[in-house]
């Protein structure tokens, strides 16, 4: 059971590198959101709440359902969510083109991995 919070407030970190979810826990704490952490989008779908959810962070590649069935997700789940995409690249393809790629099934914004809070800041709603 989710515990009711301000809306536009709170924010799903889909990340399997804990490193790098950690790091984007850490700035959007900093930027006042409160943060649900998950490996994977299988395991963000418990949090899906379109009355508290504002923004999602979201790898691109990731273990289970990859990155682009999880934005579909998303977007199908939370329709008026803010989803931030993110990669560093995987296996030949570039970041650029997952980033293209993200944006064009439903990411509002993304965000080339490493990236700093000012970035995230700037990809906020």
């Amino acid at each position: 059971m989710l515990v009711q919070v301000d809306r536009g407030r709170t924010a799903i970190i889909v990340e399997d590198d804990s490193i790098m979810a950690e790091y984007v826990n850490e700035m959007l704490s900093l930027l006042g959101y409160n943060t649900f952490v998950c490996v994977d989008y299988e395991s963000a779908k418990i949090f899906f709440d379109p009355q508290q959810t504002a923004v999602v962070v979201a790898d691109i590649f990731t273990p289970g359902i990859g990155g682009i069935e999880g934005i579909k997700l998303v977007r199908e789940a939370l329709p008026d969510t803010h989803i931030i995409a993110m990669s560093g690249g995987w296996d030949g393809m570039t970041a650029a083109n997952s980033g293209r790629a993200a944006r064009k099934i439903g990411a509002n914004a993304f965000l080339k991995k490493p990236f700093k809070i000012e970035d995230l800041q700037a990809a906020l709603p």
